[in-house]
């Protein structure tokens, strides 16, 4: 079994090759779990409510990135996806 957990969330990059290179690797039997935040939470449409906008990084956390002197090595949520967004990803 091939487990992904809080990862496809990170990436920054188009997710559907690695789930094609996934899909090749696992048995007839084979299963992916895939855990994410879910992009239309009832708490998130809240915020955004109340914000007026949807939790995101600022463009400065993009240098910050890849600045050697920040900490910021991994944190950023490139693309958070609803369910029914995951279901089109993987279903194919």
């Amino acid at each position: 079994m091939i487990s992904e957990c809080d990862t496809f969330e990170h990436f920054n990059f188009n997710p559907v090759p690695l789930l094609l290179s996934i899909n090749q690797c696992l048995s007839d039997e084979g299963m992916l779990y895939i855990f994410m935040p879910n992009a239309s939470s009832w708490i998130k449409r809240l915020r955004f409510l109340v914000s007026g906008s949807f939790p995101t990084f600022s463009i400065t956390d993009f240098f910050k990135q890849l600045s050697p002197n920040d900490d910021m090595i991994v944190g950023l949520h490139w693309r958070e996806y609803s369910v029914n967004d995951a279901i089109q990803l993987v279903e194919p």
